[in-house]
């Protein structure tokens, strides 16, 4: 477990994230050619308030999509398969509260189920680039002559810092 990439959910509640320090108020620049972008827009990962490198699923642009759409695709199912479970049995002011009930506790189902799956699939994405830096590294040394350096593990190369907690 201490091996794997640590990921944080997508909307994961504000008092579970650790908390900056207060830095003393600056005068705000304008946004131009000095403007700089936050490293966490840029690249997906951030340093926390440890100093560790994390990677959250709101940073993540295909896994924020896929999020989005399974949740979409959740509620529509659920509330069409609630109401037309629930027709035959209620009037259609019945029918269509049971709807949009279905509706919600399917959202929330594909909520959980996507996050649960995009937090797998960023650690596979993560693993797959380490390999493929590691392969290169060795494929690069063997061409010069000289010797290989050890691999290194998941705990030198920073990504036991994005293990799951």
């Amino acid at each position: 477990m201490a091996d794997e990439p640590r990921v944080e959910g997508a909307g994961a509640p504000a008092a579970a994230k650790p908390s900056k320090p207060a830095k003393p108020s600056k005068p705000a620049k304008p946004a131009g050619k000095g403007a700089k972008a936050k490293p966490s827009a840029a690249g997906g990962a951030a340093r926390g308030g440890n100093g560790r490198l994390t990677l959250t699923l709101s940073e993540h642009p295909r896994a924020v999509r896929g999020i989005a759409r399974a949740k979409a695709w959740g509620a529509l199912v659920g509330f069409l398969l609630g109401g037309y479970l629930a027709l035959p049995t209620e009037t259609l002011p019945g029918a269509g509260l049971r709807a949009i009930a279905a509706g919600a506790v399917c959202y929330l189902a594909a909520w959980g189920a996507s996050v649960f799956l995009w937090r797998r699939l960023i650690v596979a994405e993560l693993r797959d680039a380490q390999q493929e830096l590691i392969t290169a590294r060795l494929g690069s040394t063997e061409r010069s002559g000289e010797p290989a350096p050890p691999a290194p593990s998941t705990a030198r190369s920073g990504l036991s810092s994005l293990a799951p907690r």
